[in-house]
């Protein structure tokens, strides 16, 4: 009898290994992440819905638009800005700070793929800082520099040789060297980031991260491609993407283009190139975004969700106050957001 009960005490330890550890293990893999989601599902339910849109578009006069956001999160945008230049330096401030809070609350394993990803505010500033000495310009405040003694000499900065100068010994020192400076850090910060994301320790995590950047990838590759036709320039493409490079490189003319776009989801008319080329793109981003998060409920889909929205949230907000301020008609402003 002891015998018996003995075999069956071993039976059940042994079931119950197989059906508990398992999910012992899942949960321990999930558990870091539910803290994250939940301040991003926290964060998510503060961003702007298609209501909000509506009266900042039907309000007539730019005041108005920036009474409307007072009773929004970006309250703090109002008080110290009313005027598009001010509200837009303090829109990507709120973006960065983000990022930031992002980099924060995400769990270690993850962590540098946020902060892979928060580099574009540096490129962002480097590029600019070319643009306004190329004007003879002083760059200004570079507040987005992470190496503080980098930072003072590209501020210092009097002409573009000074600011290769500043950047030698950076990985940007052989980037804006070159002949084409912009394309090749936009470069660098794409692969940064792709490879932040093959590097993560936890790849069931790092996948709707890589969803999206490949994305990412696609849009920069179609503008390569649009100023190869255009500018007749020998620019390289970037690996990773959904699209692949070696069709690209054989697109000769906007009607192939077009041609090979038709088979992919950003379905546009690159004839119209610009802003609605963009859209198509940013739409299709957004689709992917929502797709993310209820394809990896359980780790990062809801970051990433989070994230894109919070960055086209951004970029909807900075072309309703431009444009608002240029006199713009609701529907023609409308037409251009991504909501």
């Amino acid at each position: 009898m002891d015998i018996i009960i003995g075999a069956v005490i071993g039976f059940v330890l042994v079931v119950s290994a197989v059906v508990v550890g398992p999910t012992v293990k899942m949960a321990v893999g999930v558990a870091p992440y539910l803290y994250t989601n939940t301040r991003c599902s926290a964060k998510s339910g503060l961003l702007l819905k298609r209501k909000t849109y509506d009266s900042l578009l039907a309000s007539t006069y730019v005041k108005e638009v920036y009474a409307e956001l007072e009773e929004t999160s970006y309250s703090h945008v109002v008080e110290h800005a009313n005027e598009f230049g001010g509200a837009s330096v303090l829109l990507d401030k709120d973006l960065y700070e983000t990022y930031t809070w992002l980099e924060d609350v995400m769990p270690e394993k993850i962590r540098p793929i946020i902060t892979a990803m928060k580099m574009k505010f540096e490129v962002q500033q480097l590029k600019e800082a070319m643009n306004a000495l190329a004007d003879n310009e002083r760059p200004g405040e570079m507040q987005y520099i992470s190496n503080p003694n980098t930072r003072l000499k590209c501020e210092e900065a009097s002409d573009i040789n000074s600011l290769v100068t500043a950047l030698e010994g950076t990985p940007y020192g052989d980037l804006v060297s070159g002949s084409a400076p912009a394309t090749e850090l936009d470069r660098h910060y794409l692969l940064s980031v792709m490879d932040a994301i093959d590097s993560c320790k936890d790849q069931k995590a790092a996948e709707p991260f890589r969803e999206y950047w490949r994305r990412m990838i696609d849009f920069a590759n179609i503008r390569v491609a649009l100023r190869r036709m255009s500018e007749d320039a020998d620019l390289p493409f970037v690996q990773g993407g959904t699209i692949r490079v070696k069709k690209l490189q054989n697109v000769g003319d906007k009607n192939q283009l077009v041609e090979l776009l038709q088979k992919t989801p950003y379905t546009v008319d690159v004839a119209s190139a610009g802003i609605k080329l963009e859209q198509a793109f940013l739409q299709a981003i957004s689709t992917e975004g929502a797709r993310s998060s209820a394809k990896h409920p359980l780790k990062a889909g809801p970051v990433v969700n989070f994230l894109i929205q919070k960055e086209l949230e951004v970029r909807n907000l900075n072309i309703i106050l431009k444009l608002k301020a240029e006199g713009f008609k609701a529907d023609e402003i409308n037409d251009l957001l991504v909501v």
